[in-house]
C-alpha cells in the first residue's frame, strides 16, 4: 500500500496485491474517489465480500453490524460462478 500527500491536501491511496487492485484519492473532507479497482480473489461470493476486504486491506476494524451487512449485499449483489 503506498499513501502519497498531493498539493491540494489530499492523498493518493494505492493498492496492489494478490486479492485486490486500488487506486483512489482520499480528500482532506473524508471522502474517496475511486479510479480503479478489482478484486482478485475468486473465492468472494458477493459484493459484502469484495467491500469486506477492501476495508480490511486499507485498515477499518470491522463493527458489530458488518457480518450482518456482508451477508445481506452478498444475498443482493452475488457474483455469477462460471459454468
Amino acid at each position: 500500500m503506498t499513501i502519497k500527500p498531493l498539493p491540494s491536501g489530499s492523498r493518493s491511496l494505492s493498492i496492489d496485491n494478490a486479492y485486490l487492485m486500488l487506486d483512489a484519492t482520499v480528500h482532506p473532507d473524508g471522502t474517496v474517489e475511486v479510479h480503479d479497482f478489482e478484486v482478485r480473489d475468486p473465492r468472494s461470493t458477493g459484493l459484502g465480500d469484495t467491500i469486506a476486504k477492501a476495508t480490511k486491506a486499507v485498515g477499518i476494524k470491522p463493527c458489530g453490524g458488518c457480518k450482518k451487512r456482508q451477508a445481506a449485499l452478498n444475498k443482493l449483489v452475488p457474483y455469477k460462478k462460471s459454468p
